[in-house]
């Protein structure tokens, strides 16, 4: 699915210091070069601040991602159920892109609850 992938790049980007080929992206998520350029392409149209071009290197810019948002306890009740919700759709399907990223997701939520209230995500 493109739009997982989309953000499977994102990821893979917002860590690195140094500029990545698309080369290297395409033998990551095992597509051709020429989808990591209409995949690049895509991304800067939508607003993400991915600098670079094809030859050279990408890289996400510093900054670009959230930091940790606060919730409040109904907040939050309301982020876990729907996680539930959803994870019980997809782990149909385990295995699939959807079902790694909303696991992906609970382990995310699940150590922040732990490090700020003591709460957690059973």
């Amino acid at each position: 699915m493109r739009s997982v992938r989309l953000f499977q790049i994102l990821d893979f980007m917002r860590g690195r210091t140094r500029p990545v080929s698309a080369e290297v992206i395409a033998e990551r998520f095992g597509t051709s070069v020429r989808t990591i350029y209409r995949d690049i392409a895509t991304l800067q149209s939508i607003g993400a601040p991915i600098r670079g071009e094809g030859g050279l290197g990408y890289q996400v810019e510093d900054g670009y991602f959230l930091p940790p948002l606060a919730f409040d306890r109904d907040e939050m009740d309301a982020v876990v159920l729907g996680l539930r919700m959803v994870t019980a759709r997809v782990i149909r399907r385990s295995g699939s892109q959807q079902s790694v990223c909303w696991a992906r997701s609970a382990v995310r939520i699940r150590k922040a609850l732990r490090a700020s209230t003591g709460h957690f995500l059973q």
